[in-house]
């Protein structure tokens, strides 16, 4: 049974915000005899601002919600994105970088989701506004080996039992190799070599049976979870959560005439060599409805945010728009399941840094 007091709240909002977005927006920024607005650009920052009111009802307490840009170390263009309606970060572990006209720029580490707000798009503006998202999101792609402030916790245990196991294993395997081996023939042992050729040896050097047998049982179990660690490490390609979310909001998107297929028309928006992880998370039409994946594989046929799981791509879908806002209902769910999965990395400041080299024998006062 849902909760009446959760639903009505929730209902509420959906009620104000979309009328606020489709109608009273229009209604302060439009004469009565006019089709154009007063000021184009107030009537854009009035919508963005609803939208970042409206999320704040489902968004984890630990994130802030604003506007600005996304940086990340690089030195060229790449180093920052276009201006962003909608970003959500981690309020604890974001520096405040400010220019002197008052434009925030948010490290990518910190950064959980970012947003585009739109009024009425055509497919054309519509694979603009996904590119630049597609962009923002590859952001994270330059990171190499980051430290952690919050991940999904079966990531994060994963990661330290396949470590303590790992170490568990090269003891076991180091004691007895010393303890079986002459000293001279210990490099061909070292756990750097491949599986079949340590394999090789220990049948070779190694003459108790049931010794060897202990042996590449443990060495099995070393690099399976050698295999295992290495696969739960941040890594944008096969752990989604590592990913930063994106999505688009708009009152309305145009299809061509002769679309028949809404999902797949916004899919061939993208270019062909954009890796699956990067597409978009949602899209959500206000009146149209929401676009989003799925497990089409799976008995279930379950709805997904992500565009892709490890190595398991979901097929693009869409769900039309009806009178109960279930669309937009499913949108706030998913937003706040994906927001409270997403990994928040440590912002390393050194690397915002220009690097200069130290001379040992500068003089100090």
């Amino acid at each position: 049974m849902p909760n009446k007091y959760f639903t009505e709240i929730l209902n509420t909002n959906i009620e104000i915000f979309k009328n606020n977005f489709c109608n009273k927006s229009k209604e302060l920024f439009k004469t009565e005899n006019s089709k154009s607005y007063i000021h184009n650009g107030e009537f854009g920052m009035y919508r963005e601002a609803l939208v970042r009111e409206f999320i704040r009802y489902f968004t984890p307490g630990k994130f802030s919600i604003s506007e600005g840009f996304v940086i990340n170390h690089r030195q060229n263009e790449s180093g920052r994105s276009t201006q962003c309606d909608v970003i959500l970060f981690d309020k604890s572990a974001t520096p405040l970088v400010q220019d002197p006209a008052l434009q925030r720029f948010y490290p990518i580490e910190t950064v959980a989701a970012v947003g585009e707000v739109k009024s009425v798009l055509t497919e054309t503006t519509l694979k603009k506004a996904l590119n630049r998202l597609a962009n923002t999101k590859r952001m994270r792609d330059i990171l190499k080996d980051p430290s952690l402030i919050y991940r999904t916790e079966h990531l994060r245990s994963n990661v330290e039992n396949s470590q303590q196991r790992i170490e568990e294993c090269v003891y076991f395997h180091n004691k007895v190799v010393q303890r079986e081996v002459n000293p001279s023939d210990l490099n061909k042992f070292k756990l750097n070599l491949a599986q079949d050729k340590i394999i090789t040896n220990i049948k070779n050097y190694i003459k108790e049976h049931s010794i060897q047998e202990k042996l590449i049982d443990n060495l099995d179990k070393y690099f399976y979870h050698k295999e295992n660690k290495r696969n739960n490490e941040f890594n944008l390609n096969t752990n989604h959560e590592d990913n930063i979310l994106t999505f688009l909001i708009c009152e309305k998107i145009n299809f061509n005439k002769n679309t028949n297929n809404k999902a797949k028309a916004v899919i061939d928006k993208y270019p062909s060599k954009l890796k699956k992880e990067f597409r978009h998370n949602m899209i959500l039409s206000l009146e149209d409805g929401l676009f989003l994946y799925q497990d089409e594989f799976s008995q279930s046929k379950k709805y997904s945010q992500y565009p892709k799981k490890k190595n398991k791509e979901f097929k693009h879908v869409f769900i039309p728009s009806d009178s109960q806002n279930t669309h937009i209902k499913i949108f706030s769910n998913y937003l706040f399941m994906a927001l409270s999965d997403v990994t928040i990395l440590y912002p390393e400041i050194t690397h915002y840094l220009e690097h200069t080299v130290w001379n040992p024998n500068t003089e100090i006062e």
